[in-house]
């Protein structure tokens, strides 16, 4: 048997299905691909024709004007360009280099994922050219509107209509699409508050969030959650993650070069073939690199241990899920370090090892008692931890110096204290008989300033 090509077919019915699943099926959110594909474009045409910090403009739909119009200023379409781009499937001039997003030759045909007709206006060679998309007994056709001069900029503006109930959507999904894209486009139509994630650290093409939301990969101006489930993280065990794992749990933005990942058709999700993963992982372990030494840079000016425990404590054991171990410590875990000394945990040694009666170390917790009757709570009663072992450094400790004459703790002024300080999780008080006895300890414990 000879070879054969596979292709398609060549009937009428074959094409209008072919031409129908690429333009329309093949998008699970139609109004983000409208949205997504079209600035995509934009963006590419700023940058081909040397304009990629200008911002591209988005018009939202409102009741006084129902259309999304999206609009670049490159360099414009000839008749002969707009047939080629938007009448063939297929079709792409952005193939042959890597500054540029689209390359499937089907983005430009998104706006019949949407409705049945769109228009694309040329501003190109001092003229103003206007073409109706729309489908004919479900073929998608192309036609010629109106021809104008004009003094306007060059560029291509993209008008489709939008239904009165998908305002506040395309609104929406517009900011969380606009969020990645490194030149953000000018908005009107509708008002847009930028919903951007906080940034705790960043690194050579990475930025930690922590916020426990899905991390995301930033190519091409596009961002893709990044599902840790399709990584092929090795089991370690029950709520037990790698660090890699451990970090795309927490939050973390990757930034990527067009072409590092594989992405679908859609430009909805990632393929997660194996070169995406080495890809995605290759961040990750930059980022692993350089999480430790950015904060024990942060920390190398507190004037105490505590003060760097507390740090610790409040960015790496806490963020994320604060009911799990899979938080930032798992992460940097040995790569901390503060004046020469590791640090691995936010628990302060405040035990009195030398068993000096000159030193007295006490904690006070709070504690509720509830009336039997109605089960209202009454009066916060401390409770007392003599000699303890140690304190989870944080700003929600005080440390006390008893200098009273007495040096007898005053459990009403803790009470008083819990109930003014509502946040407050302990009191930590030292009571020192001598200034020399003080001056050893703090030093010992390495708290001098704490």
């Amino acid at each position: 048997m000879p070879t054969t090509k596979i292709g398609i077919g060549q009937s009428a019915e074959a094409q209008i299905m072919i031409l129908n699943i690429l333009t329309s099926t093949v998008y699970t959110d139609k109004k983000a691909a409208v949205l997504r594909e079209y600035a995509c474009n934009a963006a590419d045409a700023n940058v081909e024709s040397g304009r990629g910090d200008q911002p591209f403009t988005v018009r939202l739909p409102n009741r006084l004007d129902a259309t999304l119009a999206i609009r670049d200023f490159g360099y414009g379409m000839t008749q002969q360009q707009i047939l080629e781009t938007f009448c063939l499937l297929g079709e792409s001039s952005k193939r042959h280099s890597n500054a540029f997003t689209g390359m499937l030759g089907i983005g430009s045909k998104a706006g019949f994922a949407y409705g049945d007709v769109f228009t694309v206006t040329s501003y190109s060679g001092g003229m103003k050219t206007i073409y109706n998309c729309y489908r004919e007994k479900g073929v998608p056709m192309l036609a010629k509107m109106h021809e104008e001069s004009t003094k306007e900029p060059h560029g291509i503006e993209v008008k489709v209509p939008v239904r009165d109930a998908d305002f506040a959507d395309f609104a929406q999904k517009a900011e969380r699409i606009y969020r990645y894209f490194k030149v953000r486009p000018t908005i009107t139509g509708q008002p847009i508050t930028w919903n951007d994630r906080a940034k705790m650290y960043s690194g050579t093409g990475w930025r930690y969030v922590g916020d426990g939301k899905p991390s995301v990969a930033i190519m091409g101006n596009v961002g893709y959650e990044l599902n840790p489930a399709s990584m092929g993280f090795k089991y370690l065990g029950y709520n037990q993650h790698g660090r890699e794992e451990t970090l795309l749990g927490l939050g973390i933005e990757l930034d990527f070069d067009i072409g590092d990942l594989e992405i679908a058709a859609n430009r909805e999700g990632l393929q997660y073939h194996d070169g995406t993963i080495k890809a995605i992982n290759t961040k990750l372990a930059v980022a692993i690199g350089e999480i430790g030494k950015l904060f024990t840079d942060k920390i190398s000016n507190a004037p105490s241990l505590w003060e760097a425990k507390m740090l610790f404590h409040d960015n790496f054991e806490v963020l994320g899920n604060s009911y799990s171990t899979n938080n930032l410590k798992r992460v940097v875990d040995g790569k901390i370090m503060w004046k020469g000394t590791t640090i691995t945990s936010g628990e302060m040694d405040i035990y009195n090892d030398t068993a000096d009666p000159l030193v007295r170390v006490s904690k006070y917790e709070p504690s509720r008692a509830y009336r039997r009757l109605y089960g209202s709570p009454s009066d916060i009663l401390p409770s007392l931890h003599p000699n303890p072992q140690q304190v989870q450094a944080s700003e929600k400790i005080t440390l006390v110096i008893n200098d009273l004459p007495s040096k007898q703790n005053s459990p009403a002024r803790m009470k008083g204290h819990f109930e003014t300080h509502t946040d407050c999780k302990g009191i930590v008080v030292f009571a020192f008989d001598t200034p020399t006895a003080e001056t050893i300890y703090w030093t010992r414990k390495k708290m001098t300033g704490a």
